[in-house]
């Protein structure tokens, strides 16, 4: 869709993104001269309308909550193959303001940081993980202060029911996929599994907020994950059991490389307590990660972040 085109009464002002799920748009509404954005999606596909009505569901299991953007609409269908729903207008999101304004002290990364984890237990606590959890699908509204939206439920779950194709398998975004889900150990993924792989994902946005995108560091442990993998049977012909095993097996033949993701700060005291959450969040074996955002949100507390 472009600018100045009209669906239901909604005037296309621009793109605001998308992704695998849908496009995302600005539109005014024509009737009540409403700003909101409106996602769309267009498929023959039966699964892909169900998938976008079960993210819809999802918004709509967590309103009204400050931290997750808001749904204004249920799912409409616009004859033969298009669908859409409304939501909240948020200015911008962490990607596109951290282009601009570059990387945050550590305080303000951890307001936000704080913000995204108050977000995301109130996804948690409903039986809901996130399972995307990157720069795109992490809003700000920018006024007196910058406050965090979370967005972007295509990929999640939701434990208390099953909907389209993501009722199984895990389906992080390549970016903060954790290192478990290449060795394909979570056939039939449980909420504290899909909760530690929500972690991870906070662990990377922590690490970009405060210093940079760790590409490279993820990049390396992905091939690194690719050569162990190479010279191993395929895991289509391993049972759960032992998959499990082979990710125990890559974790201990790593016991000599750093196990996590570590920022370097010039105040060595700040730089330690940032660490050692790091620690927890990003450890390759995530039985080590924190267990829930409230023992997380503990931690942060001792030390003072």
């Amino acid at each position: 869709m472009n600018q100045g085109d009209v669906l239901d009464k909604h005037l296309i002002e621009g793109s605001l993104g998308g992704g695998s799920y849908g496009k995302v748009y600005r539109v005014i509404h024509q009737d009540s001269g409403t700003a909101m954005a409106l996602k769309v999606a267009s498929s023959k596909d039966p699964m892909d309308a169900l998938r976008f009505q079960g993210e819809n569901e999802i918004m709509h299991k967590l309103k009204p909550h400050p931290k997750v953007v808001q749904p204004f609409s249920n799912v409409v269908q616009v004859p033969p193959d298009t669908f859409y729903y409304t939501m909240e207008l948020v200015d911008t999101n962490l990607a596109d303001y951290m282009s601009l304004q570059g990387y945050f002290s550590p305080s303000d990364s951890f307001k936000i940081f704080k913000d995204i984890c108050e977000g995301l237990a109130h996804a948690h606590q409903a039986s809901i993980a996130h399972r995307d959890l990157h720069y795109e699908n992490v809003l700000l509204n920018i006024g007196s202060g910058v406050y965090v939206k979370l967005t972007d439920f295509g990929k999640a779950k939701d434990f208390d029911r099953t909907w389209g194709t993501n009722s199984l398998s895990p389906c992080w975004g390549w970016f903060v996929s954790p290192p478990e889900v290449f060795f394909k150990v979570w056939d039939s993924p449980s909420l504290p599994e899909s909760i530690a792989g929500d972690m991870y994902a906070l662990g990377i946005l922590l690490f970009s907020l405060i210093q940079a995108k760790p590409l490279v560091e993820l990049d390396t442990l992905r091939h690194q994950i690719k050569g162990f993998l190479g010279s191993h049977p395929s895991l289509d012909y391993l049972d759960i059991q032992e998959k499990n095993k082979l990710y125990r097996d890559w974790i201990h033949s790593r016991s000599f490389k750093s196990n996590t993701l570590n920022v370097r700060l010039s105040d060595t005291n700040e730089n330690a307590k940032i660490n050692s959450i790091l620690d927890r969040l990003t450890h390759i074996d995530h039985s080590i990660r924190f267990k829930n955002i409230a023992e997380l949100q503990e931690e942060l507390i001792l030390l003072g972040l």
